[in-house]
Formats: structure tokens, sequence, C-alpha cells
């Protein structure tokens, strides 16, 4: 992020006061106001391969940011059908990390010397934030609405002011709601030792745009179906593909898994709709694959 330049003088209050001072006033925070960022070619920490420091400036979406989690979030792009646009799919919601490294920054707890981490692995990214809950915030409670209790009351009234905030106690929710648009799961919120951290788990339309072999024909099949079919049951899809209701649930099931299909119940009986994310994608039944089971 656009960065200033630190403070030089001596911060005598609490260390809580002298971060937030220097976060809003000084010409260059100091290095607990930093974001770090790590990328990672593994599935664990340890692997980490790269690391970035981003300087917070009061405003965290600042270009730099904004550029850096562009380049990094993978992107998949083609044309659709009978359209001249290129179509373009995030492996991660921009507008739901754009939250929470808000959120990180508004609610994080200055007193404390760690950084606001952000964590790109092969399939998820996390971001870490000093600090616990407020008083009062579970973590169930981020997953309906709640009532806001801001730590650090007056960056979050400038955040609010500068249109970064749009309503009190929205931010959790507003990630939730993005990622179920894409098409996945839910962030999932915890609290680990002193750190609040939130994990997004990533698409898998870019891996499948790049290794269709990573689904069978059938359900390569039934992801065309679907484009095409408002949805499918076990039953049907076990006579369409020829195989047992065993094999079809085991499909559907690994579908539904992997983000690319949802349950949609009608009574006691299961549809399987396909998620809005790869309704536009280009056709992936005609390519080569090599799980044919």
């Amino acid at each position: 992020m656009v960065g200033f330049m630190c403070c030089q003088g001596d911060f005598s209050v609490h260390p809580a006061v002298s971060n937030i001072v220097s976060l809003l006033l000084a010409a260059r925070p100091v290095n607990y106001n930093w974001i770090s960022v790590a990328a990672s070619l593994g599935m664990i920490a340890r692997d980490l391969e790269c690391d970035r420091n981003m300087i917070v400036t009061f405003l965290p979406h600042s270009e730099e940011a904004g550029r850096f989690i562009d380049e990094t979030v993978p992107k998949a792009a083609w044309v659709a059908p009978g359209k001249m646009q290129r179509e373009e799919h995030r492996e991660y919601p921009l507008d739901a990390l754009r939250e929470a490294v808000i959120n990180a920054v508004c609610h994080r707890d200055y007193a404390a010397s760690g950084n606001v981490q952000i964590r790109f692995f092969d399939n998820r990214l996390q971001i870490w934030n000093p600090g616990k809950l407020p008083d009062g915030i579970t973590v169930d409670l981020l997953r309906v609405e709640h009532a806001s209790h801001p730590r650090n009351k007056t960056i979050a009234r400038l955040l609010f002011l500068a249109g970064y905030i749009e309503q009190w106690g929205s931010g959790t929710l507003s990630m939730i709601a993005a990622c179920k648009r894409d098409g996945l799961s839910e962030p999932q919120f915890q609290e680990t030792g002193s750190d609040f951290i939130v994990t997004f788990t990533g698409s898998v339309l870019n891996a499948l745009l790049e290794r269709p072999e990573l689904l069978n024909e059938r359900q390569r099949g039934v992801i065309e179906h679907l484009k095409i079919h408002p949805s499918i049951s076990t039953e049907e899809y076990g006579n369409i593909y020829g195989c047992t209701a065993r094999t079809a649930r085991r499909d559907l099931f690994a579908l539904a898994e992997m983000g690319i299909i949802a349950v949609k119940r009608e009574g006691r009986l299961r549809r399987y709709v396909l998620n809005p994310s790869f309704r536009s994608l280009r056709t992936i039944a005609d390519n080569p694959g090599q799980n044919p089971d």
C-alpha cells in the first residue's frame, strides 16, 4: 500500500494509542502497522515461498494493495458461446477480500505488535488479524445480523465516512454473500491464540479449465446438461449416463463438494442445480480426460 514515513517521536502513551496515531497521522507508520503478505506453493504455512510487506495507511484499499491482490488472485478467462466479450472468474471474490482487509485494519488490536497478515495457499486464502473479537461478539454471531462493537471507534467512524464501511456490522455478512454469489463455500471465522482468522476456500473453476481430467466424462457431461436444464436428480443422472444409483450419488456428491453444483430439496427429493459461475463457462465436456471412472 502507499506508505507514510514513520513519526520520529517519543510516544509515551499507551501502545494502542501510539499505534493508532501513527496509522492516522504519521508520515510513515511503524512496522506493526504493516500488512504482511505471504505466498505459498503448498498446503501449510511452512511451505511459504515469498514474503512481502505492505505499509498500511489510513485508507487500506490504496492502489498498491488493490494491485497486489488483483495480480495475485488467480483468474480464469474465456469467451462464452454466442458472445463477443470475454468473461472472467476469480479464484476468490475481490470484494470479499477487500472487506476482510478493511475489517482487519479497523478492528485489530493496536496494542499488539503483530501485523495483519494475508496468506495465500494452494487451496485457500487466510487473513490473520492481531486481537480477538470484541466483548459481546462471538464467531457464530458473525454469520447473522449483529450489532457493531468496534474496538477502534475513531478508525471505524473515519472508514465509514470515507466510504470503506457501508453499514455497521455488515462486513462479515458481505463476505459471506460475495462467496455465495460466486459459488464458493462460506468463509470460515475463527479465533486462535490472540489472533482472529478469516479463511476463504478457492474456486475450482480455474483448476478445471486447466485440468478437465479432474472430472470424469459423466461429471463433465452433467455440467453441460445443467446449462440447459434447471436441475437433475440422482435417478435422472443414472438414467442419462447409464450408471448405478451408488455411482450417481458419488459423482454428484463430488461435484457438490467442489462447489460446482448445489443441492436443492423438493420435499424429500434431492435435486441438483448448477452453480451460476459455471453456467457461462465454455464447454469442458469435449476436452480429453484421464478420469473415465
